[in-house]
C-alpha cells in the first residue's frame, strides 16, 4: 500500500486514491459509492492534509462545511453517514497497516439517522395493499418481498431455475443492483446472503399464476432472445430497473391509502410480524440474510 519512507508527505488525497485502488474485493455499487465520496467530497475538503496530520477537529469542519452538499440541497443524515462510512474504513486500514496511529473518524459525532423514519406496515396494513393491489404486474413481486423479507435487488435478480415450487422454497444466488445507471448482477449483499427460504403455498400458487402469465406474455412479444429466465422482469423479458420497482411500489401505496414506507421498509415488516407471531430471532435473522 504505502510504505514508511513515504507515509510522512502523503496526503489524505494520496491515501484514498491508493486505498480505494487496493479494495478489489468491493462489489461495483460500494466502489461506485466510495468513488463519489471521494470525489465529490473527501478528496475537496481534506485531500490537501497530511494523513498524518489529520484529527478529529478537521472532520468536524468537514461535515459542517459539507452540509449544504455539492448541489446546493441540504445533505442527508444518511449521506454523510455514506461519506464517514468510506472515510471511516479507509482509516482503518491505514491503522491496521500501522501508517496512522490512530483513526481520527472514531471520535466524530453525527446527526441522528432518520430520526422519524415511517413504522413498518403491520399485518392488516400488508393486507391491505396486497388486495389492492393484485391485479397490478408487479403484485407477485411485492407478495414476496412481503412475505419472505427479500431485498429489492434478490427479489428481481431471482430466477426461475432459483425457484423450487415443488419443495415450496427458494434459492438468494444473485442480485441485480444499479451502478451509474447500468443494470449489473452479483451476489448478495452479504456472505450469509446466499441462503435457502421456505414459501408458503398460497405464495407458491402465486408464482404458479405468474409464470403462467410471464409465459404468455413472452408468446406474444415474439422476442423471446431478451428473456433471461427472471421471475420479475419487463413485458420484453428484460431486467426491471431497482428505482422504479421502488417508485412503482410507492405509487401503488398511496393510491392503497397506506402509510408512506420505503420499499426496503418490507424487510422490516416481514421481521417485525414473525417476531410479533412468536418465530425464533435467529430463524428471522437467517431468512433475512443476515
Amino acid at each position: 500500500l504505502l510504505t514508511d519512507v513515504n507515509v510522512q508527505s502523503t496526503t489524505v488525497g494520496e491515501y484514498l486514491e491508493t486505498w480505494l485502488a487496493g479494495k478489489h474485493a468491493l462489489k461495483p455499487k460500494t466502489v461506485a459509492l466510495y468513488r463519489a465520496a471521494i470525489d465529490h467530497y473527501l478528496a475537496p475538503h481534506l485531500g490537501n492534509i497530511g494523513l498524518l496530520e489529520l484529527r478529529a477537529h478537521h472532520l468536524d469542519r468537514f461535515y459542517a462545511a459539507i452540509a449544504i452538499g455539492n448541489r446546493g440541497k441540504l445533505l442527508s443524515p444518511t449521506s454523510v453517514r455514506r461519506i464517514h462510512a468510506a472515510l471511516r474504513s479507509a482509516l482503518n486500514t491505514a491503522v491496521r497497516r500501522r501508517l496512522i496511529p490512530f483513526n481520527p473518524a472514531l471520535h466524530v459525532e453525527l446527526a441522528p439517522e432518520n430520526p422519524h423514519r415511517p413504522k413498518p406496515w403491520t399485518a392488516e396494513e400488508c393486507q391491505s395493499f396486497l388486495s389492492k393491489t393484485k391485479e397490478d404486474r408487479l403484485s407477485t413481486l411485492y407478495h414476496l418481498m412481503i412475505v419472505t423479507g427479500l431485498r429489492r435487488g434478490e427479489a428481481i435478480g431471482l430466477r426461475w431455475e432459483d425457484v423450487d415450487l415443488e419443495s415450496h422454497c427458494l434459492f438468494v444466488t444473485q442480485q441485480i443492483t444499479d451502478v451509474k445507471g447500468k443494470l449489473v448482477v452479483g451476489t448478495p449483499k452479504t456472505r450469509r446472503g446466499r441462503r435457502v427460504v421456505p414459501v408458503d403455498i398460497l405464495t407458491v400458487d402465486l408464482l404458479r399464476e405468474h409464470q403462467r402469465g410471464q409465459d404468455a406474455e413472452r408468446a406474444a412479444g415474439g422476442n423471446a432472445s431478451r428473456y433471461r429466465g427472471l421471475v420479475f422482469c419487463r413485458e420484453d423479458g428484460r431486467p426491471l430497473r431497482p428505482e422504479y420497482v421502488t417508485r412503482h411500489f410507492q405509487a401503488l401505496a398511496r393510491r392503497a391509502g397506506l402509510p408512506p414506507i420505503r420499499l426496503h421498509d418490507l424487510r422490516h415488516t416481514n421481521a417485525s410480524i414473525a417476531l410479533a407471531a412468536g418465530v425464533d430471532i435467529k430463524v428471522v435473522s437467517d431468512r433475512l440474510g443476515h
